[in-house]
């Protein structure tokens, strides 16, 4: 059975969100799947946060390469605004990018690259670009879009290794299949019981799977459950990146003001506070 909602609500930031560890199962209808949806679109983690993370290039073919990261997280009503820091692999001439990213309804991104000047507006075709050469992962994965289309399917409970999972087959709007004609919709999977993430597939042609993202393991810190690794993998190539999570503040004392794009021309940002927590 297939149903279309006008959706909305606010970004979760790479996946994070409080731990939802209700006791009892859901009934597995359509009105509990929509549900699931909504609430876990509306899950968030403390207010204004920070991590650390590591992206570990993993190729087919070759050596394996890494990249470190922070960032900064704002969650609000409207929406939840973020800025992130990457570290180009040392000695292979590449820059530091900085990004900021707002979700919702109405999803922005900035770029810019150390040494520069200039902000860019991450439009079009471009959301599809890789962070540095060799990644699989790029500002669409990072800001997550399509939890936030308004047209989609609910394709019933399937089980993925051993849990079950509401299935949704999210569908594109116009201005992002003209950015990428190649993605006909991205099927995301919703646990029944905790209400979160824990995979998502881009669809081409014939629902072929493009690219998927996985969480393959949580961690639980300041009384909060956060995702402590995601695989992105290229079906094609297979090619993988490796998002791993080495450190968090989940209670930055920051002023709202920094969370603009503006900050990303800031000669230095934020070092980690005595609350940040390394793992």
């Amino acid at each position: 059975m297939t149903d279309n909602h006008r959706n909305g609500g606010i970004f979760i930031l790479l996946f994070l969100f409080l731990f939802n560890a209700k006791g009892d199962e859901l009934r597995l209808d359509e009105v509990d799947a929509f549900s699931a949806l909504e609430e876990f679109r509306y899950q968030g983690i403390s207010e204004k946060y920070s991590l650390s993370f590591l992206l570990l290039n993993i190729p087919n073919e070759g050596e394996e390469t890494y990249h470190r990261g922070q960032i900064w997280g704002n969650s609000k009503n409207d929406g939840t605004r973020t800025v992130i820091r990457l570290e180009p692999v040392a000695g292979n001439g590449e820059a530091e990018i900085r990004l900021f990213l707002e979700n919702g309804i109405d999803p922005v991104a900035w770029r810019i690259r150390k040494g520069t000047k200039t902000l860019r507006m991450i439009k079009g075709a471009s959301l599809f670009f890789p962070l540095f050469p060799g990644l699989v992962l790029t500002p669409f994965e990072l800001q997550m879009p399509f939890l936030f289309w308004e047209d989609y399917i609910y394709e019933g409970v399937s089980k993925l290794k051993g849990r079950r999972a509401f299935m949704f087959l999210m569908i594109p709007p116009l201005a992002i299949r003209k950015a990428n004609p190649d993605m006909e919709a991205v099927r995301v999977s919703i646990d029944t019981k905790f209400k979160v993430l824990i995979k998502a597939q881009i669809l081409g042609p014939r629902r072929q799977t493009l690219k998927s993202f996985k969480i393959v393991s949580l961690k639980k810190i300041q009384n909060q459950v956060i995702i402590k690794r995601i695989d992105f993998l290229d079906e094609i190539s297979r090619n993988k990146t490796r998002f791993i999570v080495t450190g968090a503040d989940l209670s930055l004392v920051i002023d709202d003001v920094f969370f603009r794009p503006d900050t990303l021309l800031e000669e230095r940002l934020p070092r980690p506070s005595n609350r940040f927590e390394h793992f």
